[in-house]
């Protein structure tokens, strides 16, 4: 979408448009959104910006390592309204959300990493108000126990993924007999995993496949399917790679 229309008609904040005038550059550049809450910490990554139908976005805000949260934004899954006037936190008790997923229901799925108060990575389905583990993120929880938390839909050893990155439906009309399948893409091993999942007693659960084909040359975080039903992903060459 180009950026005058992102900005344009934002009611309620400093936006304008871009001139088109084919100069190559802006003749104004607006404010759409400072709620953002950042310290000088290095491990406050913003992970994973999606948008709904509505034009919210919605991203996730990893907590410090190893120390506790100090601003409310710490750990959490957030959404910033469409016209960019407000930012809503939806879920708590993250350690390093890398990714989301926003799904037609209205709920997400949201990886985490595994680290302090998360003992291995994590697939969490996530429901607005919902806890998911870590005490150092901002949250009124002080209940330690594994029931005050929401459980994962899939814990995922190292053997198997050292870091899931974001997950992503297959359309129903790509890749033959895998489409309308979750996948999950890994940063920390460079490979591709459908997730089967289904309810069962009210609480999802699920599991990682591995797709049989050769491991990327970097870790992978984001995918996207384009209109020829192909995914096209991009990496990042760092941790474990």
């Amino acid at each position: 979408m180009p950026l005058d229309t992102v900005l344009a008609g934002r009611g309620g904040c400093q936006a304008g448009s871009l001139a088109r005038r084919g100069e190559g550059h802006s003749h104004f550049i607006g404010n759409f959104n400072n709620d953002h809450q950042v310290t000088a910490h290095f491990h406050e990554f913003a992970m994973g910006l999606q948008t709904n139908a509505a034009g919210n976005f919605y991203h996730a805000k990893s907590g410090r390592h190893a120390l506790d949260s100090v601003v409310p934004h710490h750990g959490t899954l957030l959404r910033v309204s469409a016209d960019g006037a407000r930012t809503d936190i939806l879920a708590t008790g993250f350690r390093a959300a890398n990714g989301v997923c926003l799904n037609d229901d209205g709920t997400f799925f949201v990886t985490d990493q595994e680290g302090f108060w998360t003992p291995k990575n994590r697939i969490n389905r996530v429901k607005v108000g919902g806890f998911y583990g870590n005490m150092f993120g901002y949250s009124a929880v002080t209940n330690t126990s594994d029931a005050a938390m929401e459980q994962p839909m899939v814990w995922t050893t190292n053997a198997k993924d050292r870091s899931p990155a974001e997950l992503l439906w297959v359309p129903k009309n790509a890749w033959g007999s895998l489409g309308g399948v979750l996948l999950n893409l890994s940063y920390g091993m460079g490979r591709a995993f459908i997730v089967p999942h289904e309810k069962v007693g009210g609480q999802w659960q699920g599991a990682v496949c591995e797709l049989p084909m050769p491991a990327f040359a970097t870790g992978i975080m984001r995918g996207r399917f384009g209109s020829d039903g192909a995914l096209y992903t991009c990496g990042l060459f760092g941790w474990t790679s």
